[in-house]
């Protein structure tokens, strides 16, 4: 296992190798501060936006304001390197191309006509592993035979302090066309944000982002709603009834921790996605801590003790893995923030094109 796991440190540099500032490394490791540094976007002041370096239990403040910072505030980037989506700077993109030929950094940049040097990866790793396990499971758009428009709820389990940045996740309206999606988002820190909030604060508002692409790109929408209370089991019925797809997402659910067993709520959500056979994707740091888990072990989710429901078979690396994250002196096996995914509980498509 843990042979197999070495194994794959080529592939991962390989990613960061796509950027020509992976190069800034110091006795063979990317410095991934020193880069930042260099860029001016390393530091803990709100200043630094979507760059900030937040530590829990102070996720989620931006969200008590009444607006999100604008796209140049917010990345702090050279206009031709922001990943805009109002498209006052550059024409939209043309409309996403099928999953299955979009599946590494150079193909996005090459689309979203951003160029290399961008760093804007380093945060669009976020929505671009959701769209991952999307691919993954067979759930973006290129995977229907039939091109109607889609509703979709994606449930975010386990959101970190991306919170501060939710419009990041416009994005998603772009990668997959035709496609109304709800973004359900869960953090732990929300109920303390919840309970600060004022009534003009965005976190108060029923949907605390929306975004709608342009019509070239497909037209897709997406709206975010924040569940104040994780632990009530009530967060799923909003969505669940009325969109025709659902699915489960839980990014780095090992999360500042070694420890293989997921915490009780990622279960219980695997319990979920089993009852109801919601499709429910997962990523972690790194390689063992998918193949050692519990919601990974034969039969955990699926019912079945087939080989192709081991651990093992159902990890892969993640293309679309933070470039370049420093491993932690405790690692020995290569790492980075979404470095690997596996699917959990697949999706039953009945209508797949072939």
């Amino acid at each position: 296992m843990f042979k197999r796991a070495m194994e794959e440190a080529p592939a991962m540099n390989a990613i960061l190798r796509q950027f020509p500032w992976g190069r800034m490394k110091l006795k063979g490791l990317f410095q991934f501060q020193m880069f930042l540094a260099s860029r001016n976007l390393l530091g803990d002041a709100p200043s630094f936006a979507y760059w900030q370096d937040t530590c829990k239990p102070y996720y989620g403040g931006r969200l008590l304001e009444e607006k999100y910072l604008c796209a140049e505030e917010g990345w702090k980037l050279p206009l031709d390197e922001i990943p805009n989506l109002t498209f006052h700077h550059r024409k939209p993109p043309a409309r996403c191309p099928p999953s299955s030929q979009m599946q590494d950094w150079k193909s996005y940049h090459e689309w979203r006509g951003l160029p290399m040097t961008s760093p804007a990866a380093l945060i669009l790793q976020l929505p671009l592993t959701i769209y991952r396990l999307l691919h993954l499971l067979g759930m973006t758009p290129d995977a229907h035979a039939d091109k109607r428009r889609r509703s979709m709820a994606v449930y975010y389990l386990c959101a970190a302090n991306e919170v501060d940045y939710l419009s990041i996740f416009g994005e998603l309206a772009l990668l997959l066309p035709d496609t109304d999606i709800e973004m359900v988002v869960m953090c732990e820190s929300l109920p303390a944000i919840f309970a600060k909030a004022k009534p003009s604060s965005l976190v108060s508002k029923p949907y605390c982002y929306q975004y709608q692409a342009p019509a070239e790109c497909g037209g897709s929408t997406i709206r975010i709603r924040l569940v104040e209370d994780r632990s009530n089991p009530r967060w799923l019925q909003p969505s669940i009834f009325t969109h025709e797809l659902n699915v489960f997402i839980g990014l780095n659910i090992s999360r500042g921790t070694n420890i293989v067993r997921t915490d009780p709520f990622i279960n219980g959500c695997a319990q979920i996605a089993q009852k109801l056979s919601i499709p429910m994707g997962v990523t972690a740091f790194h390689r063992l801590l998918l193949e050692n888990n519990d919601i990974l072990k034969p039969g955990a989710s699926s019912g079945t003790q087939t080989e192709e429901a081991s651990p093992s078979s159902r990890v892969a690396l993640n293309p679309f893995g933070a470039p370049g994250s420093n491993p932690p002196a405790s690692y020995r096996v290569p790492w980075t923030l979404n470095g690997f995914t596996a699917v959990v509980q697949p999706y039953v498509n009945e209508h797949r094109s072939s």
